[in-house]
């Protein structure tokens, strides 16, 4: 006697199917808390969460393609306030090795790690300059939306 397999098959297929938009609906990307401005022929960068930065790392991608080019980095623990810009320069081990270029097309990369409200945290932004580069008038925020304010709209996500 021959048991037909399709009931258990579609069985099986429902469950895949059921479980992958399970999946995908737990992957919410934010945009991150991070916002930068031109200011002058540098570059601006406030992150808007409460932390204790471990390292924060500031690179920039010619056209938006090929290799990265590293504009600031630092190893060392400093505290961030939200809406505060952020002076890699004045901390304890900056390492400063290039200048922006924010131009048109070019992108800007923002890392950050350290510790908030006793957890660790990771801040990644990517920024795309648009065709006019990078507005010295308004603060640009990760995805693309921009204020007068560089926190504005964003909450803290520190629970400090």
């Amino acid at each position: 006697m021959s048991v037909s397999r399709t009931p258990r098959r579609l069985a099986i297929a429902a469950s895949l199917v059921g479980i992958t938009v399970m999946l995908a609906g737990c992957d919410q990307f934010l945009p991150s808390p991070v916002a930068i401005k031109r200011d002058g022929g540098a570059l601006t960068v406030v992150i808007c969460t409460t932390m204790t930065a471990n390292s924060v790392t500031v690179q920039e991608r010619k056209g938006g393609t090929g290799a990265w080019t590293p504009l600031a980095e630092t190893t060392e623990p400093f505290s961030i306030d939200p809406g505060t810009p952020i002076d890699l320069l004045a901390t304890t081990s900056p390492v400063v090795t290039g200048e922006p270029r924010l131009r048109p097309g070019d992108d800007i990369e923002i890392a950050a790690r350290g510790m908030s409200g006793g957890e660790e945290i990771s801040i990644y932004a990517l920024f795309t300059l648009g065709e006019d580069g990078l507005p010295d008038d308004v603060w640009t925020q990760d995805g693309g939306t921009v204020s007068q304010e560089p926190c504005e709209g964003i909450s803290d996500r520190s629970g400090q």
